[in-house]
């Protein structure tokens, strides 16, 4: 159950705000541990510009409304501090995330790249972003969207099971419609840099493009593609060329031999061909330049669990 936190216990959680975990232009986040031991992370906030506080309340109503989905993050509290001028978000702290998966990483266990998990924590993500898009707030009748689905977003807590998928950032989460959202070059469907609103297809069109991350992996093994995605997300031009290159490779690859698995992936999933195929006609489903023409989440989410073994 979510509380509000008072200043010295937001302290003692974060050993006086001695574990940075970095941040962005909206708010810094700590690592820390609760008094019963589990750990946490802080998000910090300060209200210098004009709409800060609303930003801070927006991605509040967020975390107590969708926490409660076991496939997002779980929400542990707040703090407002007028005074301040700054408040605080305390969450659930996990290790592992997809960015984790995608980039090979060597601390990430084998068994996740199993087809049976890999396609569970693919469904699990088109469940949680149905869900977002089916939420309603009270009187209000408006649809809502992720808008910058992306690995680093998705956070993995290993269960007996597998592997639990849990969203995160959920300030991102934006009416349809909005022209102020964020999104990540690479990820990014290419309506929006012709002005496009924020819509659902967009999370579709996100979702496609993390299938495709997670069978090919070659967007982070190749180094001179990491340093141009980085130098794609810090420059303000708007170019939709990277997410077209990595659809159209994807494309060219099944058209070549059926799918756009990679040999590497191919040896860890240790799927059948027809499976490996019908993935990846998902992702290119997914990531179509039409909007109209990429199926509803929930249609996603139907074909990725008859995929599931």
């Amino acid at each position: 159950m979510a509380r509000m936190f008072t200043e010295e216990e937001i302290k003692q959680i974060t050993n006086n705000f001695r574990n940075d975990l970095g941040g962005g232009s909206f708010g810094q986040v700590y690592q820390g541990q609760l008094s019963d031991g589990r750990p946490v992370v802080v998000k910090r906030i300060e209200f210098h510009r004009k709409n800060d506080d609303s930003k801070w309340r927006h991605e509040k109503l967020m975390l107590e409304t969708f926490s409660k989905h076991r496939y997002f993050i779980q929400y542990m509290g707040y703090r407002a501090d007028k005074c301040e001028n700054e408040g605080y978000l305390v969450m659930e702290w996990l290790p592992l995330s997809l960015r984790d998966v995608v980039n090979c990483n060597k601390d990430v266990e084998d068994d996740v790249n199993e087809w049976r998990h890999l396609t569970n924590i693919l469904v699990q993500l088109a469940n949680a972003m149905d869900h977002i898009h089916q939420t309603r707030f009270g009187t209000d009748r408006s649809t809502y969207a992720y808008g910058d689905m992306k690995p680093d977003n998705v956070m993995l807590q290993k269960t007996n099971e597998g592997y639990l998928v849990k969203l995160i950032d959920l300030g991102s989460i934006s009416k349809v419609g909005s022209q102020n959202f964020a999104y990540t070059h690479g990820y990014a469907a290419p309506e929006i840099y012709s002005g496009s609103g924020l819509s659902v297809q967009m999370d579709v069109y996100c979702l496609g493009m993390i299938i495709i991350d997670l069978l090919t992996r070659e967007v982070i093994t190749d180094k001179k593609r990491a340093a141009e995605e980085n130098r794609r997300r810090k420059s303000k031009s708007k170019d939709s060329d990277e997410s077209k290159e990595k659809h159209n490779k994807a494309q060219h690859m099944c058209h070549q031999r059926g799918h756009m698995v990679s040999n590497w992936v191919k040896d860890k999933i240790r799927a059948s061909h027809e499976s490996m195929r019908a993935l990846s006609l998902i992702a290119l489903h997914c990531t179509d330049p039409t909007p109209g023409a990429r199926p509803d989440m929930k249609e996603v989410e139907r074909s990725l669990r008859e995929l599931r073994q």
